[in-house]
């Protein structure tokens, strides 16, 4: 971890990421967990990823961290949907060795119970290939990419929630622009948003949050966004209605009410005559 203070040496590692940096999300290529990350060890997870945290975002201003999340964005982040549906299942021999808003997260703070009326009805992967519950496992995972992979039900909490917490961090960093540009055009990254947003855990929700309004803030959203929101729409403004509604943040309550005004504005896409 010292060494990545030098950003000589942090370069050198991005150069090679299935040996230091893919560790950290998954034990062996391909197997999309079992990493650093993963560890029950509550001291090697805290070091796992204050570790990844430095590495992705000490040297910001030399702009090589942001290339190299885009030119690994497919693997972090999650594939093309097409590309998974042409291809849905794997090359073991292959696989995994490929090289606008303002809105500033706040400090979590427990508060209000979730709503399950919230659906994850952002769309799956239509059209996909049911070849087996091991094949349909991987191609979820890839659809979200190995950072999504954190997040997901299975992983414990401190997991789910530093994940997230990094998540907005870099998100709403202006030096990673297009990497959030990509990110919040993927309607598997809403759904799994969607989800987090209605977990059962009050902190969890919370940082969910700062995730979901990027997805709600962004001024272009492309039509497969549009169309989730749309469809959620009703059943989001109920449950954002009473989100944390203890909570006297007026940062937050002012972020709330902007998503909750924004949200309710946004109508579908008209039809082709």
């Amino acid at each position: 971890r010292t060494t990545i203070k030098d950003p000589m040496i942090t370069a050198r590692f991005l150069k090679f990421p299935v040996a230091y940096v893919y560790p950290f999300f998954e034990a062996t290529p391909g197997s999309f967990g079992g990493g650093f990350l993963d560890e029950m060890n509550f001291d090697i997870a805290s070091d796992a990823f204050a570790t990844i945290k430095d590495l992705f975002t000490r040297h910001k201003a030399s702009g090589v961290v942001r290339d190299f999340m885009l030119e690994n964005y497919a693997k972090l982040f999650g594939e093309d949907e097409s590309d998974v549906t042409a291809n849905p299942i794997p090359n073991p021999n292959s696989a995994d060795q490929s090289q606008v808003s303002s809105l500033v997260p706040n400090p979590p703070t427990t508060t209000s119970a979730p709503s399950s009326s919230v659906a994850a009805a952002a769309g799956g992967g239509g059209g996909i290939v049911d070849d087996g519950e091991q094949v349909m496992a991987h191609i979820n995972a890839r659809l979200i990419g190995l950072y999504g992979g954190l997040l997901s039900q299975s992983r414990n909490f401190f997991t789910r929630r530093q994940s997230l917490k990094l998540l907005a961090e870099l998100l709403l960093d202006r030096i990673n622009f297009n990497i959030m540009m990509k990110f919040i055009s993927s309607k598997h990254n809403l759904k799994l948003v969607m989800n987090l947003l209605i977990d059962s855990s009050k902190n969890i929700q919370f940082e969910a949050f700062h995730v979901f309004k990027v997805f709600v803030a962004n001024p272009r959203k492309p039509p497969q966004i549009i169309t989730a929101l749309v469809r959620n729409k009703d059943r989001l403004l109920k449950y954002l209605d009473t989100f944390h509604s203890d909570r006297q943040d007026p940062q937050f309550l002012e972020e709330k009410k902007l998503i909750i005004t924004t949200l309710a504005k946004i109508q579908p896409i008209p039809s082709d005559p």
